[in-house]
Parts: C-alpha cells; structure tokens; sequence
C-alpha cells in the first residue's frame, strides 16, 4: 500500500520502533476541572521513585488525575490553568509530569480529549516535552501489542489520533502510521481474528478524528475507509450464527461487532462526521494550540504472528431495548448511531477495569457523563450487563460478578434500576424460545441468584413464579 509522505512541519524522528453524579435520564456532563474526585479506572501503579513521592509530586498527581471533575469554571479555563501550573514545574519533575500524563490519558477513556488538550497546550511551550509525550504514547502502543494487551491498545490508538486534533501529531503520520497497521488484514496464513482486531481498532479511532481529518486530508480518510470496508467485505462470518444470543432479528438485529461499529461510522460519515458525546475542548483552544509544532509518529511495526498468540475473540452485539421500551421524554442513542457505541465502550472498560469493586462499580456505572441529560443511562447499563453475562462462547468475567453487580446497581438506585430490571426480564422471558440454550442456562442461573436476594418475590403480571417456569420449559423443550 502506498503511504503519503509526512508533512514537513514537526520533528523527523528517525527512531524506528521494531516489534518486539449522573440520574437516570439526567445530570449530563457539566462542568470539569481538577479539584474534583473520581479517579482512573485503572488500577493504581507505583510511581518510578526510589523512596516516597513529595509533596509536590503529589500535588502533580493530584491535579493532573482530578482533571476533568465538576466545577463552576470552564473546562478551557481549567485545562489552561493546570497547563500553566504544569510548564512552571516540568523543569524540575518533567518525568513525572509525563508519567501521570501518559497514565491518565491511557486509563480514562471518558476525558481522553481532555487530556490530549491539556499534552498540547504544554506542547506549544515545551516542544520538547510535547515529543517526548508522542513518543511515550508510540512506545506504550508497541508493547501492548508486544504483551497482547488489545484492549488497552485500542485505548492508546484513540489517544494517539486523538493527539491530532490537539496538534500534537501530524495527520500525515497518523494516516501512514494507520495505513501500517491495515496492511496486517491482508497477510496471509493468519487468524481472522488478528485481522478484525487491526482493523476494528483503526475503525474505531474515527469518532476522534473523522470530522478534521475529513477537512485536512479527505482523500486519505476516504482510501482508509475503503481499505477496511474491503476487509470487512471479504472476511468470513461463519461466526456469527454461533454467537448470537437471541437467534431471531425480530424485533431487534443482532450484529457482528465489527459490522454493527462499521454501520455507525458510516451514519457518522452521513452526519458530516459530528457526534454530540465526545468532549473536545481544544476546539476552543484552537488559538493557542495552533501555535504549536506538530510532531511526527515514530515507525511502528505491527509484531509478526507466532504460533499460540490470542486475539480478542469476535462477538456478536447484544440488543434488548428500543426507545419504545424507555420512558416518554428519554432518548435511547439508536443503535446504528456512533453515540451508542461510545457510551457501550466506555462502559465495558469501566466493568473491566472496576469490576472487583462492584459497589464502587456500581455507582461509577450509573454516574457515568453523558453530553445529553434525557439518556436513559439505567436502560444501556442493563444491556451492557446483560449481554456480558450471556456472552458467547463465554461471559469476559466470572458470571457470579455480574449478578453481585446487579445487585449493588439496584441498591444504589433502587427507584430505577429494579423497574429497569423487570422490564428486561419480561423481554427476555418474551424471546425465551429464540435464546441459545447456553445463554438461557446462565439467565436461569443469574436470576435464581437475583431472586434468592430478594426473598423469590416477583411480579409477573398476574402469573407465579411456577407457572413462568413451567411455561418456560415447554416453550424451550427443557424439562421442568
């Protein structure tokens, strides 16, 4: 594949890196700035000090990690008084500075924009620094990819294009550095599954990047979408049948996951390339970070496959509710628009990242920022755990999690949650015949544990709980 050459302006890097409070339906964004109090999903590392950190590299970590919280001022203001704060102390702690940096921006899925902002506003004062940023990001993306650490790695990809449109990275390195990473959907003798993973991460960095690379290279974007449209076009779904949970489309599809996040982009790419969820704060900023120099990415080589690699495995996408399902006045995200799927991503990450503690989890779940106050966040949440628990060929976590989450989601709003909840089980029960048997065996499991909890009292319009039961295993052959 032919790659343009990359633009002039920046640092040529000659390095090559070789493989080795939100309510249901409420609360929206609102303000953010540092003095807040919620903290990276993941979890906590050790810092590179040789004895306890001081008190000013506290102070660092503090700011730097609470950035993004809610607050009276504006969240430009906020970012250019922490970046001010930030370049009077980078000559002294410019390493930790870049550590925290690197870990916030790499572990927070929901303020990434943030702090790509805050990266280039430090830029346009200290290239330098700015460079040694790019390359911490290229280095952490190469050893994920060393580790087998896909989920993470689809992470650090967003940040990178994101860096874009911070100008902090040139858009012809970003579309080279792309184009690499799509030349893997076309090796040979190598699992489908390494190429979906190549071409599902770059696919999903288009949220980020589609509306201004759009406006700076649209020839570029449009080659990049064909290449994995190609891919997507020729790559075998055999899969599918045997990963859907609910077997019939009727009244909901149920998608292969790179088709369902291809059919988004492409409503985005309809809508002119604008979402209404991703905070982008240096649109604001635009003055002063235009100042800055850009920097090119360094080289990096995808690893070669070897024989006992995983890859993440395909799934089929699990829908339950429409917005006829929701409450009059809410708006569910359709589930071919890209709001949807960035809201559904983030919150896979949030239960990976914090499922040990569910209570905390939880709440996390249910507070999580919308840019819209009327979504009903209860509703996605429910889905999301839902179709986690009954994933094929098996639940990402331990299946015992999910329930004990449950459990912590209702008692944290219990107003909501348990009518969410109710109406889930009556969908579910209604295509109770068209449910494969493995997914219907965990739902039985995971609602006797439910019930177990709330002394077995149920409300079935009328029927008791035998009743349901008996009728359930005539309508799905299963002895009673």
């Amino acid at each position: 594949m032919q790659s343009d050459r990359m633009e002039n302006s920046g640092r040529a890097r000659e390095s090559r890196f070789d493989p080795g409070p939100q309510q249901r339906g409420g609360g929206g964004r609102g303000h953010y700035n540092q003095y807040g109090g919620r903290r990276s999903y993941g979890n906590e590392e050790e810092g590179d000090h040789d004895g306890a950190p001081s008190d000013i590299e506290k102070r660092l970590e503090s700011l730097i990690t609470r950035l993004g919280e809610r607050s009276n001022a504006s969240l430009d203001n906020n970012i250019k008084n922490l970046a001010r704060v930030l370049n009077g102390d980078i000559a002294n702690f410019k390493e930790t500075i870049l550590a925290i940096l690197l870990k916030c921006s790499t572990t927070m899925p929901e303020k990434i924009s943030i702090y790509t902002t805050l990266a280039g506003l430090l830029n346009v004062e200290n290239y330098a620094f700015g460079g040694e940023f790019v390359d911490g990001l290229a280095r952490k993306f190469r050893d994920l990819l060393n580790t087998g650490s896909y989920s993470q790695a689809e992470l650090v990809l967003r940040v990178i294009a994101d860096c874009a449109n911070s100008n902090m990275i040139s858009f012809s390195s970003l579309i080279m550095f792309m184009e690499i990473l799509l030349e893997v959907t076309y090796d040979k003798n190598i699992p489908q599954t390494r190429s979906d993973w190549y071409a599902y991460a770059v696919l999903s960095c288009m949220p980020w990047i589609g509306e201004r690379m759009n406006a700076t290279k649209p020839e570029e974007l449009r080659k990049l979408l064909e290449e994995i449209l190609s891919y997507i076009t020729r790559r075998k779904k055999i899969h599918v049948a045997a990963l859907r949970i609910i077997k019939s489309d009727d009244p909901l599809p149920q998608e292969d996951y790179l088709d369902s996040l291809w059919t988004q982009v492409e409503d985005l790419k309809n809508r002119q390339w604008r979402e209404k969820h991703i905070l982008r704060p240096y649109t604001a900023l635009e003055h002063v970070i235009s100042k800055g120099q850009t920097h090119n990415l360094p080289q990096i080589i995808p690893p070669s496959h070897e024989e006992g690699n995983q890859y993440p495995l395909p799934r089929v996408i699990f829908r339950l509710f429409d917005f006829t399902d929701c409450p009059e006045g809410s708006a569910l995200p359709p589930m071919n628009s890209i709001e949807r799927f960035l809201i559904e991503d983030d919150l896979y990450r949030l239960i990976e990242q914090r499922h040990e503690d569910r209570r905390n989890c939880a709440v996390l779940l249910l507070n999580y920022p919308t840019s819209q106050t009327n979504i009903p966040l209860d509703y996605i949440v429910t889905e999301v755990m839902l179709g986690q628990l009954m994933q094929l060929p098996k639940s990402p976590l331990k299946e015992i999690m999910y329930g004990a989450t449950i459990l912590e989601l209702c008692k944290v709003r219990q107003d909501v949650m348990l009518q969410t909840l109710a109406l889930a089980v009556s969908l579910l029960y209604e295509r109770v015949e068209h449910l494969n048997v493995s997914c219907l065996h965990r739902l039985a499991s995971w609602f006797a544990y439910h019930l177990s909890n709330y002394e077995f009292r149920w409300t079935w319009e009328g029927k008791d709980l035998g009743c349901v039961l008996r009728e359930t295993s005539v309508r799905c052959s299963i002895p009673y």
